[in-house]
């Protein structure tokens, strides 16, 4: 009795049931749209190095003690680094967040989703924190309420870090300490551009915005 049920009415539950499906997304989109645009981070941290050409090279340098001076410039004194018993990773004590710090093999989406399960991850194409040049490093954000799971989530308070806070970087048996020069918000596929251009090492920090939705880019630059 049932089956035919379903035999004589099944175009009519196939119908339903892609309806109910539409819904579904339609009014939870906000919750899943941020999963999807994973791809559009890593074509906002790409477009950064075909625009800016050849602006990386690698160098092995000191490590440096920053401060912001009364006039809100940024203070640099070189000085050695020290080794350091530390897995590699990414502290940034004002918003208590530390993660591992990973590599991806290639900048392919299947490779980078993969390393962003890990913890925050260096852009394949930037340079290393041991090295000059620029370095951008990429983490999940993701609904309030969504499960803590393969580091989603990572970086919702990235909000708060402004001008003068201290980002700790630690890669390969060293610290390397970064001072905030500024937070703002891109367009998906927007050139990074250095603001101060004074500096032999720059961070950004970049990830969807808001956790929400993810139609934006939240940059944190911070230089040493």
């Amino acid at each position: 009795m049932i089956k035919q049920f379903f035999e004589a009415n099944k175009r009519y539950i196939k119908f339903f049931a892609v309806f109910y499906l539409i819904a579904i997304f339609a009014l939870n989109w906000n919750q899943i749209s941020w999963a999807i645009n994973f791809k559009f981070l890593t074509n906002a941290a790409e477009s950064f190095f075909v625009e800016s050409g050849k602006f990386f090279y690698s160098e092995k340098k000191a490590n440096n003690t920053q401060a912001v001076n009364s006039t809100g410039t940024i203070v640099v004194a070189s000085r050695e680094e020290d080794i350091i018993q530390k897995e590699d990773s990414l502290v940034i004590e004002k918003i208590g967040m530390e993660a591992p710090l990973v590599t991806s093999p290639s900048d392919s989406v299947e490779d980078v989703e993969a390393s962003l399960k890990k913890g925050v991850m260096i852009y394949p194409n930037s340079s290393l924190p041991s090295e000059k040049g620029t370095t951008i490093i990429l983490g999940h954000t993701a609904p309030v309420n969504w499960p803590r799971v393969n580091y989603y989530g990572i970086f919702n308070r990235l909000d708060e870090i402004q001008k003068g806070d201290q980002l700790l970087v630690y890669f390969q048996g060293r610290q390397y300490v970064y001072i905030v020069a500024r937070q703002f918000l891109v367009n998906p596929g927007d050139q990074l551009v250095p603001s101060l251009t004074n500096y032999e090492n720059v961070l950004f920090l970049s990830t969807c915005w808001p956790p929400n939705v993810g139609d934006h880019r939240i940059i944190i630059e911070a230089v040493r």
